[in-house]
């Protein structure tokens, strides 16, 4: 596919009311959460702001997954808590 195709089914795909409503959601999101700083990534039930590596992502999983999070349906089986991120050893 040439850039000129490409370009325009980028901009197609930018001006799709699916792309603005998602771009709405993280803004809320963003809001709700109080993310003051970029990146910012969440996982399960655990905020991270700030840039991390793969190490720390996957002890993070683990950890959720230990707490019952079902990480593949993003959804909890047991009721939900909110407790504080926790810490991690880089």
């Amino acid at each position: 596919m040439d850039t000129e195709r490409r370009s325009a089914l980028l901009t197609i795909d930018m001006e799709s009311v699916e792309i603005a409503l998602e771009l709405e959601n993280s803004a809320a999101l963003t809001r709700v959460s109080a993310f003051v700083d970029t990146p910012a990534l969440v996982i399960g039930r655990t905020v991270v702001q700030g840039q991390i590596n793969d190490k720390m992502i996957r002890q993070i999983v683990k950890l959720e997954r230990e707490e019952d999070w079902d990480v593949a349906m993003f959804q909890r089986r047991a009721p939900a808590r909110m407790p504080c991120a926790p810490a991690l050893a880089v």
